[in-house]
């Protein structure tokens, strides 16, 4: 490793993916030349024992701990002298998305392009089709067609690539999401009514603070999980038992006073003289009969009847003890009820 050179360890690359020793090193080496989405990490072998000082095994139980981890991400091409190569880069997808992670400042890590003359000391020599051995398996695929194979992936991981960006649509308030159709309809046909709300809420979001995340699809998954948990969690409302209907009827001479007020508009009641003085003030007067007794001018209760106290009598009886909650309407009923 040259004096100058230098990569980057990151606090939540130990705090959130739990990353120690070789692996914490090779992962930081990697986001050093892969963070932006678009670039790999080409080092051989040689290059990463070097940079991160250890041996050849070490990085390769390293790399293959982060791949399995599914921490990065790697790619195989086949130079024109037929060696295989292993470009690394991370997995955006895996990382937490709510954690606002961190750009790297331009460092030596970022921007390493090796000369070609360290190239030949830091990359491990390309093996070649007449070196290579044969296998004692007849049923172990050739070199020959390892290498279409290796082409093939390759040409269709380009592909693949290229058409999910053509793809990608914008949604949301501010059309800030970018979304493929696929992805649209698999996170609506997964969280129904709940996916509307949680993206709006993730646009929102974005348009006011300027987060930005690699995956909005992922970051989108995670916010729906988490939304439906909260509805998991959110205690129903108490609901009260329904309660019987008890129809009460007046009798004929309390039914005599409600029809004269009804139709006069005013109805003598012993030394008190009740009037309405319009249509409100005389469905108040009505209501009031219904429930047992009337207000004069002075706001004093002259009684009617008790038929509605009688019911809410055998209601608590019939209740047998258990809690009864009753409604007043009308402020003289309390005093009727020693409340």
């Amino acid at each position: 490793m040259k004096d100058n050179s230098y990569y980057i360890v990151y606090g939540w690359m130990r705090n959130k993916l739990k990353l120690k020793g070789t692996a914490l090193q090779l992962y930081a080496i990697i986001y050093g030349f892969s963070y932006d989405g678009e670039s790999e990490c080409s080092g051989s072998l040689a290059y990463l024992s070097e940079t991160a000082g250890c041996t050849k095994q070490t990085v390769l139980n390293g790399l293959n701990k982060l791949e399995s981890a599914g921490y990065i991400l790697k790619r195989q091409t086949r130079d024109s002298d037929g060696g295989l190569r292993n470009h690394y880069r991370i997995n955006a997808s895996a990382l937490d998305e709510e954690y606002d992670f961190p750009q790297p400042v331009e460092n030596d890590c970022g921007k390493l392009v090796e000369s070609k003359t360290d190239r030949s000391k830091n990359f491990t020599h390309a093996v070649k089709k007449s070196q290579s051995p044969q296998s004692k398996n007849n049923n172990t695929p050739s070199q020959k067609s390892r290498h279409n194979n290796t082409i093939r992936e390759y040409i269709g991981y380009e592909r693949e690539r290229a058409s999910s960006h053509a793809s990608k649509k914008m949604f949301g308030e501010f059309a800030n999401v970018c979304l493929t159709s696929e992805e649209y309809n698999t996170l609506q046909g997964i969280y129904g009514d709940l996916f509307p709300t949680t993206l709006s809420s993730l646009s929102t979001y974005m348009a006011s603070t300027g987060r930005k995340y690699p995956n909005h699809y992922a970051t989108l998954f995670r916010w729906c999980m988490q939304d439906k948990d909260k509805q998991k969690r959110k205690p129903k409302p108490e609901t009260l038992p329904e309660s019987p209907t008890v129809n009460v009827s007046m009798s004929e001479s309390e039914k005599h006073k409600y029809d004269q007020l009804k139709k006069d508009m005013v109805i003598s009641l012993g030394d008190s003289e009740i009037d309405a003085m319009n249509a409100a003030s005389l469905s108040n007067k009505l209501l009031q009969i219904a429930n047992g007794a009337i207000y004069d001018e002075n706001k004093s209760a002259i009684p009617i009847h008790d038929r509605k106290l009688d019911a809410l009598e055998d209601i608590i009886k019939a209740a047998n003890g258990k809690p009864s909650l009753t409604v007043l309407q009308r402020v003289h009923r309390s005093t009727l009820l020693n409340l």
